[in-house]
């Protein structure tokens, strides 16, 4: 079984518990996220938000694959910061919709639904 880390912008909080639940079904193992509803910069204190950024990261570094959630194609800073992370461990990024941003287009691996997501990681 694969364990995926999703990434995406808070603003898309729902589509992002609404693909892991479908990753799930699809017996793919997703790391996050675990709560119903986020929890935002504004009622973290400094060192609680310096621990959700490490253990973030270290789902990343143990995940076999991340899938960036943007029905949009938008992305924030948090996502950007995500994508290079990922690239520099050279974890396969697949992103729901193209990138907006020029520069980490050349990081995702490829754009594919969540339906067809599966497959691509049998691929890998």
């Amino acid at each position: 079984m694969s364990l995926v880390v999703l990434s995406g912008s808070f603003k898309d909080w729902e589509a992002l518990r609404t693909t892991r639940q479908r990753l799930i079904s699809f017996d793919i193992s997703c790391q996050w996220p675990i709560c119903e509803t986020p929890t935002y910069e504004d009622d973290m204190s400094s060192e609680e938000m310096a621990t959700a950024l490490a253990e973030h990261l270290n789902r990343i570094m143990i995940s076999d694959a991340m899938y960036v959630v943007n029905p949009t194609g938008y992305i924030g800073k948090g996502v950007s910061f995500e994508i290079g992370y990922a690239h520099a461990l050279s974890k396969p990024i697949f992103s729901q919709r193209e990138v907006g941003e020029v520069f980490l287009r050349s990081a995702i691996t490829s754009v594919v639904s969540i339906e067809n997501f599966a497959d691509a990681l049998k691929r890998l």
